[in-house]
């Protein structure tokens, strides 16, 4: 585990430091509405509707067929991609009904409709954000997959950009942004790690195998 770290320090060292920084300010600072409500007060439709772009990142419609690609060309890669996205969806599928809270809009819905007018919202099962752990298992998991350190950052910058979206378009608090980036970072470590480390699988005969090779 500790040389998949090295290998990606370009992602996993700023989101360490995120990691840092967020829990601080959670322990510190801690405000169900923080966030939300900040960019409610401070709405601008031009930034909502860039971000209900950048939101995309973190749904299936985008995702999985952006990982199938990934099968054409580098079947072991596709294979570690789609992996890590099923696994860490399902663990916050399953978190999600075990926490079962509210979403902002359920406590700030008149709030929101009165700085954002008409919205289309939803008000349950807030913890942790779905989009933000697909988008982080997603991009951490085409993190480790490379070794330039400059496009590891730039995939941790889209996560996170992703993550914001949450906020921005009052779907989520911060703690469910948090919570959903630890564990798509952390599905991504793990999920990499079993592929290589399990004899049984033999990852390494057949990673580097194209869709035409399983063709032959």
């Amino acid at each position: 585990m500790i040389n998949i770290l090295k290998k990606t320090t370009g992602f996993y060292l700023p989101f360490i430091l995120f990691i840092g920084i967020g829990g601080g300010h959670l322990v510190f600072n801690y405000n169900d509405g923080l966030w939300v409500l900040w960019f409610c007060e401070h709405f601008d439709i031009t930034r909502y509707e860039m971000f209900s772009w950048f939101t995309l990142l973190g749904e299936p419609q985008v995702l999985i067929p952006l990982a199938l690609i990934f099968f054409l060309f580098n079947f072991g890669r596709g294979v570690f991609v789609v992996s890590t996205w099923f696994i860490a969806s399902a663990v916050t599928i399953i978190l999600k009904g075990i926490i079962a809270n509210h979403r902002p809009a359920y406590y700030f819905e008149d709030i929101f409709i009165s700085c954002a007018g008409e919205l289309s919202l939803w008000y349950n099962l807030s913890t942790p954000s779905g989009h933000t752990t697909a988008a982080f298992a997603f991009f951490a998991a085409l993190a480790i997959t490379t070794k330039n350190k400059g496009v590891q950052l730039v995939f941790l910058l889209v996560a996170l950009l992703a993550g914001l979206s949450r906020m921005v378009l009052f779907m989520h608090y911060f703690y469910d942004v948090y919570s959903g980036a630890i564990i798509g970072s952390a599905s991504a470590l793990i999920v990499w790690w079993g592929l290589n480390n399990n004899d049984r699988l033999k990852f390494d005969q057949w990673k580097n195998n194209t869709y035409r090779d399983f063709k032959k």
